[in-house]
């Protein structure tokens, strides 16, 4: 499980999947078949930044031996 501080720090989100949507990152709150329930909890100048906070998510959640994982997105 992950919890993530949104980038303008006004949410804090338990999500199931996080997905790069160009410049922005959106966390999956839930999934159902005919609708998901989601937030963006991240815009960044440029696709390849998205991509590398990404990266240093799974970097946290892989050195992690706990079953909760919290992240704050990052400014920029």
């Amino acid at each position: 499980m992950i919890w993530i501080k949104a980038q303008d720090q006004d949410s804090l989100l338990q999500v199931n999947q996080l997905l790069i949507k160009g410049k922005k990152i959106e966390g999956i709150i839930q999934w159902h078949p005919l609708q998901k329930w989601s937030e963006i909890v991240g815009k960044y100048d440029s696709e390849e930044r998205a991509q590398a906070v990404l990266d240093d998510i799974f970097r946290v959640v892989e050195e992690s031996s706990s079953h909760f994982v919290a992240y704050s997105m990052p400014e920029q």
